[in-house]
């Protein structure tokens, strides 16, 4: 358990260091960010049934086009991506 918490805050440090560091195709850092908070509301407001298809569906995306953003911003695949949310959010809701 203290394992997998402790390999669980890495991967975030390390998923908010890509994160804030990463800009694209001219974007800023803002677009990134707004692109992002879309994304996490997405997949919390479908936590306990996420899935790339409806998570695309729900921010008006292809699947391959939402793939390839996740993956460009944050070096982690949608599924790498939704493990690393979803542990931080149960974290933060058992605080």
């Amino acid at each position: 358990e203290v394992k997998s918490l402790a390999y669980s805050i890495k991967n975030l440090i390390a998923l908010s260091q890509n994160i804030s560091s990463k800009g694209a195709n001219g974007k800023g850092p803002l677009a990134v960010h707004t692109f992002l908070v879309n994304l996490n509301n997405a997949i919390e407001l479908h936590l306990t049934d996420s899935s790339l298809e409806l998570i695309a569906k729900e921010m008006n995306l292809s699947e391959s086009s939402l793939q390839k953003k996740i993956k460009y911003y944050t070096k982690h695949n949608f599924s790498e991506y939704l493990r690393v949310f979803a542990s931080k959010w149960f974290i933060s809701a058992i605080k």
